[in-house]
């Protein structure tokens, strides 16, 4: 979905930024977990989720997974998902995602922009002025 596709590209800016040198930022699509969500949803919503809702995935299995990069050495993260330049997409059982063809260098560049202009936007309102957060040089 869009959504996760935009953060892609957002930790994609932030793991190409030197000042992050070293730091790996890990996104993951964990899919559809047994949870309690929707429980504050009307009943014509809750309904369904609630059928559906054994076709989910156990919570401990997907956290297993979801947690699995962050108990890794570099060199394990290297190996099992050939570096990546900061940034590591994961599928829901933490196996390397591939990224899309719309998931380019000016794509990235667009994104953090944007981001950036809403986040100096909202620094503003709150009388802090200019520059709320980090910006990847690429910008």
């Amino acid at each position: 979905d869009m959504a996760g596709f935009y953060n892609d590209l957002g930790l994609d800016a932030l793991g190409s930024e030197p000042a992050n040198a070293g730091v790996v930022f890990v996104h993951a699509a964990p899919g559809f977990v047994k949870t309690r969500w929707g429980t504050e949803m009307p009943w014509w919503i809750k309904g369904p989720v609630r059928i559906l809702q054994p076709l989910g995935r156990d919570p401990a299995v997907c956290a297993e997974a979801m947690l699995h990069p962050v108990f890794c050495t570099n060199e394990e993260l290297n190996r099992e998902f050939g570096g990546g330049g900061g940034v590591l997409l994961m599928t829901q059982d933490a196996k390397p995602a591939a990224k899309t063809d719309m998931h380019t260098p000016e794509a990235v560049a667009n994104v953090w922009g944007t981001t950036r202009a809403v986040l100096d936007r909202a620094a503003a309102a709150e009388g802090k002025g200019e520059g709320a957060g980090t910006t990847p040089s690429s910008t």
